[in-house]
């Protein structure tokens, strides 16, 4: 027969395994053997639990009214980010009007130079072709 020899990852499940125990059995042992053994949270003192108690349930009211201001606080923020928000609008509102009544009148302008500017091209292109259109009825009649 072969025998199996143990690698090194079975070796460490065994060891894992053996730990466990260790600890389970630990659990296992009375409040007294903790206390001669001098292990920690062997003995609990009622005072210190009392004294812990109200600690929590002072800390508590202080989290409770500590959690109030800062609502109070960010409703606050809250309140003067929209007013400023409002106000910034209002502002922005007044200046894309005036823009546009800017841009308008901008517009009619450049439109009306560039009508005229059309129109002087119109007369210039109308004299040229009026001068090619003699020339050529005088070249025809030679």
């Amino acid at each position: 027969m072969h025998r199996i020899v143990p690698t090194a990852r079975t070796r460490q499940r065994q060891r894992n395994i053996s730990k466990m125990h260790r600890v389970r059995n630990r659990r296992k042992t009375s409040k007294r053997r903790r206390r001669k053994r001098g292990e920690k949270g062997a003995k609990r003192e009622e005072g210190t639990c009392l004294e812990l108690r109200t600690s929590v349930r002072g800390i508590n009211s202080l989290v409770n009214l500590l959690a109030a201001d800062v609502v109070n606080l960010a409703m606050k923020a809250k309140k003067e980010a929209e007013e400023a928000f409002e106000a910034c609008s209002d502002v922005a509102r007044h200046e894309i009007k005036r823009l546009h009544r800017v841009r308008c009148s901008e517009m009619t302008d450049l439109l009306s130079s560039y009508g005229k500017l059309q129109l002087d091209a119109a007369v210039r292109q109308h004299a040229l072709l009026l001068g090619a259109l003699n020339n050529l009825k005088t070249v025809v009649k030679a």
